[in-house]
């Protein structure tokens, strides 16, 4: 019988078939690669990855692959983009970049910029500008800029907020209180001391007049003279 073909030769009749020529060279004995197989290079390699599946090859790389299931054909993702998935997508914040999420928290966009994750500031400090900031106050207490006026520190204590005093009033360290009553101020310049209320001072009982002379009492009807009032003592 003729020989057909060189006993023992291998040949990839298709990615999933592989043929190998009989031993007296008379024929082609045929066999699938199997599941998860493919022929390449007239032998069944096992598979690296689902033929068509994609993924990515880092960051900025999308990759397919390829139809054998041994390797992949890899594609560049676009400016401002970054492989998720096997998927190039456009970024949602800039690669590093932070801003503040609360005035406790801040959010920092991940390497990708496809997402951000949070940090909370350490105590005594507020998230502003996308950092933490230590306080310059402590928040919602009250303290005095000037003598008439009163500020209080803001909920994230890294600045003031004005809470005056209503006039005249003048600002102490928690309160607006009054200012203290002056004293009237003598002709020289200097404030006189004020004399003391009498309002409230005993007074002695009023001194009773002399008593009237018995003699003028006792006037005569025969139209002589009373005696005279002696003039009280200078």
């Amino acid at each position: 019988m003729p020989q057909v073909c060189v006993p023992g030769t291998r040949e990839c009749l298709s990615l999933q078939r592989l043929r190998v020529c009989n031993a007296n060279g008379s024929g082609w004995n045929e066999s699938p690669c199997g599941f998860g197989a493919s022929c390449v290079d007239a032998r069944c390699q096992a598979q690296i990855c689902t033929p068509g599946s994609t993924s990515c090859g880092s960051m900025t790389q999308r990759r397919v692959c390829n139809p054998d299931g041994l390797g992949y054909t890899p594609t560049e993702c676009g400016a401002m983009e970054s492989c998720s998935v096997g998927t190039c997508r456009s970024w949602s914040c800039t690669p590093g970049a932070t801003t503040c999420q609360s005035a406790s928290t801040v959010s920092v966009c991940n390497a990708d910029g496809l997402g951000t994750r949070a940090s909370s500031c350490p105590s005594g400090s507020s998230c502003t500008a996308g950092r933490c900031s230590s306080w310059v106050c402590t928040p919602g207490v009250y303290d005095c800029s000037s003598p008439t006026e009163r500020r209080i520190c803001n909920s994230d204590g890294l600045g003031y907020a004005p809470a005056p005093c209503t006039l005249p009033a003048h600002a102490t360290a928690t309160t607006c209180s009054a200012y203290p009553a002056a004293s009237p101020a003598r002709r020289d310049g200097a404030t006189a001391t004020a004399r003391p209320s009498t309002a409230a001072r005993p007074t002695s009982p009023p001194t009773p007049p002399p008593a009237e002379p018995a003699a003028w009492r006792a006037a005569p009807a025969s139209g002589r003279s009373a005696p005279a009032w002696p003039e009280p003592a200078r």
